[in-house]
């Protein structure tokens, strides 16, 4: 313990007293003692006092594991660092020591406020040393807390600031450490996984490679970063070209090899690095290959045409051949009784699409498609999802068949062109079943963690006992449950369907009977609830969490089905009674039960309306119902995107054709009609100029504001499969006409390119940066209004009057204040109204506010309580501005424009132009793209249309003008051309062409000669018929064999490779949805024999005169 001559009233212990730890403890981190300290001379004296019970607390934390001594030393140190004068001797090594607190706090005791306050001690420590190659050894460790913060909460602008920080603040020293090179490495990856710019994974690459060179860097885990590396590089080999892609990986893989330690991760990278020398080598005889592809034809081995990957399911395409589909006609599923543990048996029949068509049909989710079991079906077993078959065990009666309609098992998933034209009928199918049966789970997979087993002294009901909530059912059961839950054993499901039950009966909040406990009369249960209230409403959100509510197709399949009962378990549910819960909670909890339940602080009604929330899709499903029901037809645009985006669908292009069947024209429409061998690309386009076709308008460009996750998708289209959130209306469409005129017209071409009416208005000249989130500091706001703002006045203002350009009758900082704010505010009821004098007055009073009462370095400042006068202003503001920059054009005009976070397409750039289209109530920005002569010379799709004269461009964003919204820059009908809105110019990756070269050769080899190493004549015995016939047609000297051609003195393979056909491994490892099991791989060898085949007798008709090459 620590000893003192000093006085207390000095700041130390008491002289004549022993005290023990605790009491010690408690002492240095009372008031008393503060007070004490206070009275030492400040400045040097007392920042020793300060370290020195610093010290003495940190000591203590590391004995008795104390948080509160570990807290009070990080506090004690940051004041005896800001006790000395600038430029002490002191204080590198005191901020040194503070940082090293700070840091064992957040290794022992992770989570954000650790993290948050390791990162203060760093940025103190910064500003302490101020210049110096301590103070630059600092700057870089702040760029690793960014790092460890992301780690925690990987969200994008924890990466962005990680990323930000090291590239302007670090990069710029003298001596950058290796790990600032490496933390950096690993954030670019990070940003090209979530933003797949490629630029991103090189640098990436670079970086790691360059800075692992040194065999010291890294430490103790270099192994880590270069296996880092190694998985960087074989990502890289799909993103540029294929030959420097797979050098670079084979030279960092023997980087990597000699410092890996032994075991599974080493064993791998050698495999792969044999692997990637044999892809090099084939690579690298592409002259001489190019002969030998031509007599391959043009087989169809693009990602993304035909079905969707089905993972591990299978089902023997001889069942199917038994009960042909067509029009009017489908398969059913004849689910056979059995008990709980039976197996399940079924048969597949066919059946008619008419009124006396007697099936149910099954709305549910696949599940993941690799975890697989086996059922019967006729004689064969197959191989279906687990979700899947639990949902069968679960829906069979004990001794009566049921008949089905499951779409994984009654549509043939391999054949393209059955599921093409079977998906177009799942409208029809689900509208013509006497009732649709949605299963969402079984809940007893998660019952476990949510309660103890049932008392099995009580009267428990059994698992297999069916639960049904409807017809008055539900009185008995709540009735017995809140009299005795544990009757039920699994009681927190019940008490789950309890709370919707009684929401659907419109019962007030505080008079639910989980908060009427006589077991706890002095308490409001609301605000310290019961142990029943905790596990069921933790059921519910399981419930109301499931990945089902997620699944696009569950829309039509709910809406169209006439009956809809929802099975979770053994729980048996009718739909409406979630469209009632939802409805009535959202009108009790603002309404009539807000005073004495929601507005309580940290009451439970709050968390059950968050949970509740989850039911938006249910509220979509009711309106939709409510419509069909009508038989209101609802529009195009808002069947496909209203309350449906980012919905999830195991193939991306069943977010358009899963909701399909609520389009009743979508069969005689060429745009519309479902066709599973487009690409998802092409699927998006033809559905978004559809839906600008039938909206007349070009509101659908204000969902393309942001970047796309689809290949080569036209950069005018709607990511319908994008994850992340986003704006669909950031400027208010109905508020605006900046184009008055009437020539409204979309016509699709190549299905790429929409040909639309605009006219050419501006070119962007200055930008600023994207307004930063507002969960990075204050002062970055502050930076970004005051930049903004700058180049408004330096660009946009007259000289003597100091008004904006455009209209001379508003000042500059008025003109400025409507820009950022879209000249709109978002009221408190949500509704949005146009901008008056007062709104921009407010704007500039809330902005001296957040400078003057937010401290600089705050995060999240946005979430401080600002006064009520500034809540709708500061909203606008920050929903007007988000993922958004300030531009100012050639002709003087202010705007704002898209600024996205990841990549160079979908944002704002000096160059674009400002067009007006006809259609849009917002000016566009667009990008100039090729000549008219480069596109023409890309292969035709075979979609009509003509080619045009005029330049074509890409898309960039809607924007806000300041002066132009009204139309008041709109010109004559006359002066609109038309404007082709194509996709970005990205240039072929050369890794397609070259890998599919290695591809194909590698089929070559493994159909091959008898005699070769690599030859299986087992798996195409046809394959070596045909060959012979073909030999003893045109002579043994007419053909080669290939792998004589390319290793005349034989190869000897790795034994992983004699095991599996060589062109199965290729097009394991090049192609994704490549087939799982021995029948798969035949019928792809079979339709690629086939079309090999064709293509020669086709030649011997035509007498076409042979390359000399046979197989």
């Amino acid at each position: 313990m620590m000893d003192s001559t000093s006085s207390s009233s000095s700041g130390s212990l008491p002289s004549n007293n022993r005290l023990s730890r605790a009491e010690a403890i408690n002492y240095l981190i009372s008031d008393a003692f503060r007070e004490g300290l206070q009275e030492l001379p400040a400045g040097i004296e007392r920042s020793k006092r300060l370290r020195i019970v610093a010290e003495g607390l940190f000591e203590d934390s590391r004995r008795s594991k104390s948080l509160n001594s570990l807290n009070h030393a990080i506090q004690y140190a940051r004041e005896a660092l800001e006790e000395l004068p600038s430029g002490h001797e002191d204080i590198p090594d005191l901020a040194d020591r503070l940082i090293f607190f700070a840091q064992t706090k957040a290794v022992f005791a992770p989570g954000t406020e650790a993290t948050e306050g390791y990162i203060l001690a760093i940025q103190v420590a910064i500003d302490a040393t101020q210049s110096g190659r301590v103070h630059d050894d600092f700057v870089q460790r702040l760029g690793w807390a960014y790092w460890a913060r992301f780690e925690l909460s990987k969200s994008d602008e924890d990466l962005e600031a990680t990323i930000t920080h090291i590239t302007t603040r670090v990069k710029v020293l003298e001596n950058v450490l290796p790990n600032s090179n490496l933390v950096l490495g690993l954030a670019l990856h990070n940003r090209f996984s979530r933003g797949k710019v490629a630029n991103d994974l090189n640098e990436a690459i670079k970086l790691l490679e360059t800075t692992l060179q040194d065999p010291e860097a890294g430490g103790v885990n270099r192994h880590v970063f270069l296996m880092h590396l190694v998985q960087y590089c074989l990502e890289g080999t799909r993103h540029g070209d294929a030959v420097a892609g797979l050098s670079r990986l084979v030279a960092n893989a023997k980087l990597a090899l000699p410092d890996l330690p032994n075991g599974e991760k080493k064993d791998y990278v050698g495999s792969l690095l044999s692997r990637t020398e044999t892809t090099l080598e084939l690579i690298q005889q592409r002259p001489t290959l190019n002969s030998i592809f031509e007599e391959l034809g043009d087989l169809n081995l693009n990602e993304g045409a035909g079905p969707a990957p089905i993972g591990k399911t299978h089902v023997p395409a001889a069942l199917y051949s038994v009960s042909p589909v067509g029009t009017n006609l489908i398969r059913t599923l004849e689910l056979l009784p059995g008990r709980t543990g039976d197996e399940i048996v079924c048969n597949l029949a066919g059946a008619e699409l008419n009124g006396d068509a007697q099936f149910e049909a099954l709305s549910y989710t696949w599940g993941d498609l690799d975890k697989v079991t086996e059922i019967t079906i006729g004689q064969s077993k197959c191989r279906v999802t687990v979700n899947l078959s639990l949902a069968l065990r679960h829906l069979r009666f004990p001794n009566t068949p049921r008949i089905l309609w499951v779409d994984a098992v009654c549509i043939n998933q391999r054949d393209a062109q059955e599921k093409t034209q079977q998906v177009a009928m799942m409208g029809d199918i689900y509208h013509a079943a006497s009732q649709v049966l949605t299963w969402i789970g079984d809940p007893s997979l998660d019952s476990k963690s949510m309660t103890n087993e049932a008392d099995e002294s009580q009267d428990s009901l059994q698992d297999s006992e069916k639960l049904k909530w409807y017809t008055d059912n539900d009185i008995p059961l709540m009735r017995r449950f809140f009299t005795n839950e544990r009757a039920f054993a699994d009681w927190p499901v019940v008490g789950a369907l309890s709370i919707l039950a009684l929401l659907a009966r419109g019962a007030h909040l505080n008079t639910l009977p989980f908060f009427q406990d006589p077991r706890y009369p002095d308490f409001n249960i609301g605000i310290y609830p019961s142990d029943l209230w905790q596990k069921s409403s933790k059921a519910l959100n399981v419930l109301l969490e499931s990945p089902y509510w997620s699944r696009v197709w569950i829309v039509q399949e709910m809406v169209l089905g006439r009956r809809v009962l929802i099975h979770y378990g053994r729980h048996v549910l009718p739909l409406q009674l979630f469209v009632d819960a939802e409805k009535f909670m959202r009108e009790h909890y603002h309404g009539c039960c807000y005073e004495h339940c929601a507005a309580l602080p940290n009451n439970k009604w709050s968390y059950l309306y968050g949970i509740l929330k989850n039911l938006s899709t249910i509220q979509y499903i009711s309106k939709m119902r409510a419509s069909w029901t009508m038989k209101t037809p609802v529009a195009l645009f808002d069947t496909i995107l209203g309350g449906v985006d980012f919905r999830k669908a195991t193939d991306p292009r069943d977010q358009v054709y899963g909701l399909l069947g609520l389009v009743s024209e979508h069969m005689e429409d060429d745009l519309l009609r479902p066709d599973y061998s487009l690409t998802v690309s092409k699927v998006y386009s033809r559905a978004c100029c559809k839906i600008i076709q039938n909206s007349k308008n070009l509101r659908l460009l204000s969902y393309a504001d942001r970047q796309s996750s689809v290949d080569a998708l036209p950069s005018w289209c709607h990511d319908f499969n994008a994850s992340s959130p986003f704006n669909p209306n950031p400027y208010c469409w109905d508020l605006f006409s900046a184009s008055s005129g009437e020539r409204f017209s979309a016509e699709l071409y190549r299905d790429a390119e929409l040909r639309v009416i605009g006219c050419h208005l501006d070119v962007i000249t200055d930008i600023t940066e994207a307004r930063t989130p507002e969960s990075l500091s204050v002062t970055s706001f502050s930076r970004w209004i005051d930049d903004s703002l700058k180049l408004a006045w330096k660009k946009c203002a007259t000289k003597e009057e100091e008004a904006y350009l455009h209209n001379p009758q508003i000042h500059i900082e008025e003109a400025f204040g409507r820009t950022v704010i879209g000249d709109t505010v978002t009221c408190s009821d949500g509704s949005i109204r146009r901008a008056g004098v007062d709104d921009i007055e407010l704007f500039y009073r809330w902005d001296e506010w957040v400078r003057a009462n937010i401290p600089s370095h705050t995060r999240d400042w946005a979430a401080h309580e600002c006064p009520p006068a500034f809540h709708e202003i500061s909203k606008s503001f920050l929903d007007r501005t988000q993922s958004r920059k300030l531009f100012v054009t050639e002709h003087g005009r202010m705007g704002t424009g898209v600024a996205t976070v990841f990549g160079q397409e979908k944002q704002v750039l000096v160059g674009d132009h400002v067009f007006l289209l006809q259609g849009s109530n917002l000016p566009v920005i667009l990008r100039p793209l090729m000549s008219n002569s480069e596109y023409e010379a890309l292969p035709d799709s075979g979609t009509t249309g003509t080619a045009l004269s005029e330049p074509r461009y890409a898309f960039v964003g809607t924007a806000y003008i300041h002066g132009i919204m009204e139309g008041e820059a709109c010109p004559p009908d006359d002066s609109f051309n038309t404007v082709a809105l194509g996709q970005y110019t990205k240039p072929a990756p050369a890794t397609n062409g070259l890998m599919r070269d290695a591809l194909l050769m590698s089929l070559i080899l493994g159909h091959g000669s008898a005699q070769s190493s690599l030859g299986q004549t087992a798996y195409a015995p046809n394959f070596q018929a045909s060959e012979g016939k073909h030999h003893a047609a045109h002579g043994k000297a007419a053909g080669i064999d290939a792998e004589t051609l390319l290793f005349p003195d034989g190869r000897q393979w790795d034994e992983s490779f004699k095991r599996i056909p060589p062109h199965r491994v290729f097009l394991n490892s090049l192609y994704q949805n490549m087939p799982t099991t021995e029948e798969g791989w035949q019928e792809l060898e079979e339709e690629m024999e086939t079309k090999l085949r064709k293509d020669r007798e086709r030649k011997e008709v035509a007498g076409e005169p042979e390359d000399g090459i046979s197989l």
